[in-house]
């Protein structure tokens, strides 16, 4: 008797807290949920109690709302509002998340290291466009690279260039893959997590814009489980150039499923081709494109594998780096057949991908690091 009286009086509390704080029940569950598994996974007090940002919605006013004061109590992971945006809208900004003077040396360091390596930049665009590795390779100079594209008909404003697998050359890549991976484990909500690539993506002063895309189709995974940290390298004003997203599109099963993503192209009044109508709203009101710009040199994005998004052209006079780094869940298996997305990210994995087994969870490879596990 005395045990069933103290469980009602223990309902009784909580009914009362929830009902004190106008809080439905809903919200109320989640933050429960929430807060638990971050006290038992954190044990110190975070040193960005007070740096929460609120999402910036495009073609909003720009206001922020005032941060929310709820933190994880470990340094350098996640906050719940983190959380609780990246699992209900597929992405999140975390604010002051990296030293911006490391940031600094790093941006020197990746602008001496890309400048050498640019004719495979180059190239890796020809082969994307061409589908052919032995066109890419017969381009010996970046002439004749954008001689070959303009043949194919790529105008010469590209997105950006992209440079594969920086991490393996430059060690303060490393250390900060090193440093994010339980992150993207907490956000991930999985038990290990294994570094799958990180680009260096150049945007140069009159570069066009990123079309909308989601990383998952170019990754060779057969999983849900996969996040990007997106790091500009350098400050990025309100009007600046860095990724939109579409809330809540990483679980949007309707349009994969049913709308055919290989003949958007033949058909102009396909859903892939109206995204922007398709997300236009949520059932707030508030505007489903979500950037969070401006980002301060330390702030970065987060997103899921499935999520949407896309960036801005360069319109400015100076160059946008931004560096992305890309975990998986370790039990990920390799997809039988990976001939069946995009091909753009090849590059990234043709080194592995011939010497893994296909279709399970349990495969090892040194390019393919499990990097952080419980």
């Amino acid at each position: 008797m005395k045990m069933i009286i103290t469980l009602i009086l223990i309902l009784l509390v909580h009914l009362f807290q929830a009902s004190s704080f106008n809080l439905k029940p809903e919200i109320c569950a989640d933050n429960i949920r929430l807060q638990r598994r971050a006290l038992s996974l954190h044990s110190t007090k975070s040193r960005y109690a007070n740096a929460t940002p609120k999402p910036l919605h495009r073609n909003s006013n720009k206001q922020r709302a005032k941060s929310p004061s709820i933190r994880n109590s470990r340094p350098n992971l996640p906050s719940i509002s983190e959380q609780l945006s990246y699992a209900r809208n597929g992405h999140a900004a975390i604010r002051n998340s990296l030293d911006a003077n490391v940031l600094k040396k790093l941006r020197t360091e990746i602008v001496k290291y890309c400048k050498k390596r640019e004719l495979l930049a180059w190239q890796q665009k020809v082969e994307v466009a061409a589908d052919s590795p032995s066109l890419a390779a017969s381009c010996t100079s970046i002439e004749a690279c954008q001689k070959e594209l303009r043949r194919l008909g790529i105008p010469y404003s590209l997105p950006f260039l992209q440079y594969f697998h920086t991490n393996r050359d430059l060690p303060d890549v490393r250390k900060i893959a090193v440093h994010l991976a339980e992150s993207a484990a907490v956000l991930l909500d999985v038990p290990s997590v294994r570094l799958y690539q990180d680009a260096l993506f150049w945007k140069r002063p009159g570069d066009g814009p990123t079309p909308w895309h989601v990383d998952a189709r170019m990754a060779p995974f057969d999983t849900s489980h996969l996040i990007t940290f997106w790091i500009p390298l350098q400050a990025v004003p309100a009007d600046g150039t860095a990724l939109v997203f579409c809330s809540k599109s990483h679980s949007d099963f309707a349009l994969p499923y049913w709308n055919s993503y290989k003949e958007s192209a033949e058909n102009p009044d396909s859903p892939w081709n109206r995204l922007e109508e398709r997300y236009e709203r949520d059932y707030s009101g508030m505007d489903s494109l979500v950037d969070y710009m401006p980002l301060d040199l330390g702030d970065m994005t987060a997103h899921s594998g499935w999520t949407l998004h896309c960036a801005n052209a360069n319109t400015g006079k100076h160059d946008r780096l931004a560096l992305a780094i890309t975990y998986v869940d370790a039990r990920a298996p390799v997809r039988v057949r990976t001939d069946e997305g995009d091909s753009e990210d090849v590059w990234s994995y043709q080194d592995w991908i011939s010497q893994v087994p296909r279709g399970t969870p349990d495969w090892d490879h040194p390019l393919v690091p499990i990097i952080w596990s419980k």
